[in-house]
């Protein structure tokens, strides 16, 4: 038996890239996502207690061992890093040799002790609280995101397009 494994999703490719330059417009480094909502909006991973983590040119989905195989399958050609401690401690190893002095993280999503963690588990780089930058991206919506039946497709995917 194969296994299952999702081909690349242009769509989620594409939604890294906009939250890299919206994460170069605040002169951030890398963007640790920690919403499930949108963790599985940038990655495809419907798993729970996961994270994405961006940074320039790469991604990485952080998950622990219960999760492995659904993340490999889910998330094909994202790098996953399966856990085996804190979340902190599985950050600081996949920020290892990368090029990050200033990290931010989901304002509205990381508990105080959650960020006192990072700033253990990374000293030396600056962890910055960022308000809503993906909830202003997710407002515009990409064909993934609509559901319609095969057959009318084409017909609403032209509307859309004459629409804009």
């Amino acid at each position: 038996m194969t296994k299952q494994t999702a081909p690349k999703d242009p769509y989620k490719l594409r939604r890294r890239a906009v939250l890299r330059e919206a994460g170069k417009a605040s002169k951030l480094d890398a963007m640790l996502v920690s919403r499930p909502q949108d963790v599985t909006y940038l990655s495809g991973f419907t798993g729970e207690d996961s994270f994405v983590l961006v940074g320039c040119g790469w991604a990485c989905l952080i998950t622990d061992g219960r999760y492995a195989e659904q993340a490999r399958c889910q998330c094909r050609g994202l790098h996953v890093h399966v856990r085996k401690g804190r979340i902190a401690a599985a950050v600081a190893d996949v920020l290892k040799g990368k090029r990050v002095r200033k990290l931010g993280v989901q304002a509205d999503h990381v508990t105080v002790a959650g960020r006192e963690a990072l700033d253990k588990a990374i000293p030396g780089k600056r962890i910055v609280a960022v308000s809503r930058v993906l909830r202003r991206l997710r407002a515009v919506k990409d064909l993934s995101l609509i559901h319609i039946s095969e057959p009318t497709r084409p017909l609403y995917i032209s509307y859309a397009v004459f629409c804009l």
